[in-house]
């Protein structure tokens, strides 16, 4: 796929929803994830492996992407390359159990590709922290 030729933004759509694409191989936190996020007014897709992401992201175009860095088929670091290459124009959130030094160079590597990275957590995760990077991603979009 030719990435220069293609931009992925998030809808703009003042009637429906906000949408967040999750992208995690670990099903049940996903499925918690998307509970969470779904509870907060959004609709929600699911990715579990990176083919699937790039698929959603093109067929989707969500206004934010909850990204697990450690994946099994290409890490969370090639997928921010890829959607900085693919000019995506929504929020990111970086959701990992990786070691907060890795999500805080993931964070500022993210920026520096000029992506909208809006924060991390280290899983375990909690609701709470999952509805607080929520706001801020999509306050920041607003």
């Amino acid at each position: 796929m030719d990435l220069a030729s293609k931009e992925f933004h998030p809808h703009q759509s003042q009637c429906s929803a906000r949408s967040l694409l999750i992208v995690d191989d670990q099903p049940l936190l996903a499925e918690y994830m998307a509970t969470v996020a779904e509870d907060h007014g959004l609709n929600v897709e699911v990715a579990c492996t990176a083919s699937e992401f790039e698929t959603k992201l093109e067929n989707v175009r969500p206004d934010a992407v909850a990204l697990d860095l450690a994946m099994p088929d290409r890490d969370g670091v090639e997928l921010l390359r890829y959607l900085s290459k693919a000019n995506y124009g929504g929020s990111i959130l970086i959701i990992s159990a990786c070691e907060l030094k890795v999500l805080e160079t993931s964070v500022r590597l993210g920026r520096e590709l000029g992506l909208n990275v809006v924060g991390s957590i280290q899983k375990p995760i909690k609701a709470g922290n999952i509805e607080d990077l929520l706001d801020r991603a999509f306050k920041e979009s607003s």
